[in-house]
């Protein structure tokens, strides 16, 4: 019988999935002063994202992230959007939309100066948190090797990996995407549908600004949102049936 290499040391939390949602536990927990293992780290593998999407960040998230040391590098890559509009096609009348919200960042309550919403693209956002975790050395990093078993051990949780290697925890946090192994190895039900949709998520230059504002557009067959970026660019989300 394979005996696991005995490579890890007792952490506190265990985090599974190294995009957005795990680097940012990590950050958070280790500044909180819990010893912390980060394994499946993707965004930790260093190269590129040919990621095209892009994050609506609310100004609360944007304050979370400033406290975790993340504001500078973040809000240099983040777009603020100081105006949304927000209308529909009515059934039938495919050429003509009709808007039914239109506010301004001093429309809403917030922080002063605040605005709505800040829009960063996906790759700026994870190579910040990335480069953050990397240098943060109360985080320990473990091999990039799929999980393959959980067990519940007296007084911790066990973790084994495909390369052979382990490690222990109080809690393992599960944050590896929708089709999440550790939901699935623990047995946790969740509820899907499928929309009947096909979305494209795309970035495009213009010749004209933006003018910092957000437009979102719902048909029946389906919504477009067009996301202010930094310079002369949007994002652009399409679902269409």
């Amino acid at each position: 019988m394979e005996t696991p290499r005995q490579t890890q040391k007792n952490s506190d939390l265990l985090i599974i999935g190294g995009g957005a949602s795990g680097l940012t536990m990590a950050l958070a927990a280790a500044q909180a002063g819990f010893r912390v293992a980060l394994a499946d780290g993707g965004a930790l593998a260093g190269g590129a994202w040919p990621d095209t999407r892009s994050y609506a960040i609310a100004p609360a998230s944007m304050r979370l992230f400033s406290a975790l040391g993340l504001g500078g590098a973040l809000e240099a890559a983040a777009q603020p959007v100081r105006r949304m509009a927000i209308g529909d096609v009515p059934p039938g009348v495919p050429d003509k939309s009709l808007i039914k919200l239109d506010f301004e960042e001093g429309d809403v309550e917030s922080a002063a100066g605040a605005p709505l919403a800040f829009i960063i693209e996906s790759k700026h956002l994870l190579e910040a948190l990335a480069a953050a975790v990397r240098t943060d050395t109360r985080i320990e990093l473990l091999p990039n090797s799929p999980i393959q078993r959980i067990d519940q051990i007296p007084g911790a949780i066990e973790v084994r990996f495909a390369d052979g290697s382990g490690a222990r925890a109080q809690m393992i946090i599960g944050a590896d995407g929708r089709s999440s192994t550790v939901r699935d190895i623990c047995a946790i039900d969740v509820t899907a549908w499928a929309y009947q949709q096909t979305g494209i998520a795309a970035a495009l230059t213009h010749e004209k600004t933006h003018e910092a504002v957000a437009y979102d557009l719902f048909s029946a067959s389906g919504p477009i949102g067009v996301l202010p970026l930094r310079g002369n660019h949007s994002s652009i989300v399409w679902c269409e049936a």
